[in-house]
């Protein structure tokens, strides 16, 4: 009932102010068929068909919410908004492109001449997201696994300063790691990278690395 109420309520707010159109656009994929009837109607009444409220919502990938939601929940609808937004002057909202993408998966195939250009962006953050997504969509070990190699050995944190030891770098090069541990054997070209790491001072880093090599080159793993 809380839903049905908020999605009525949605209907008469401006369809411009920040997370409107995304709260309503996921809400058409909601369990309850009422609170689907209601959001439907609501994006009607705002002159906006589904194409164009995933438009928006990629929009407003940086500031809303619920517009990485209702672009997950879009699936392959989403896919030429979530494209376009791979080129958006915001980095935050080309890393959560790439990472939406990413969710979508193999039914988001057709982005993958838009990920890989995006695996060079000039943010770690970015390339990170754009390389996950990449695998997701494409299983391009080839395309994917330099690029988490280069990330592993890089000198700069997400924010741009120098890396130290502090939980930046560790949740950083840990996302990183877990990346290629996902993709497996098809990594074996990152296995030096990975052997490094391994040896690295900041305990947490060492175990990741470790796990990931015994995923992926088991006879190398320490």
């Amino acid at each position: 009932s809380l839903r049905k109420s908020a999605a009525e309520a949605l209907a008469w707010c401006s369809r411009d102010a920040i997370d409107v159109v995304p709260a309503l656009t996921a809400a058409l994929y909601d369990d309850d068929e009422e609170v689907r009837r209601l959001a439907e109607a609501g994006l009607t009444q705002m002159r906006l068909s589904r194409e164009k409220a995933i438009q928006r919502c990629a929009q407003q990938l940086k500031e809303s919410t619920h517009a990485e939601a209702a672009l997950r929940k879009s699936g392959p609808l989403a896919v030429p908004a979530l494209v376009e937004a791979l080129s958006a002057k915001d980095a935050i909202a080309r890393e959560k492109a790439a990472r939406t993408l990413g969710a979508i998966g193999e039914l988001a195939v057709a982005a993958a001449p838009a990920l890989t250009e995006v695996l060079e962006d000039k943010h770690v953050e970015v390339r990170l997201s754009a390389a996950k997504g990449l695998w997701n969509v494409s299983k391009n070990a080839d395309a994917v696994v330099p690029v988490l190699a280069d990330l592993l050995t890089g000198k700069r944190l997400p924010d741009g300063s120098d890396a130290g030891n502090g939980d930046a770098r560790r949740t950083f090069l840990q996302s990183v790691i877990e990346a290629l541990c996902r993709i497996g054997p098809p990594a074996q070209a990152a296995v030096p990278a990975l052997s490094r790491k391994a040896k690295d001072e900041n305990r947490l880093i060492r175990e990741s690395a470790q796990r990931a090599l015994r995923v992926i080159a088991p006879s190398l793993a320490l």
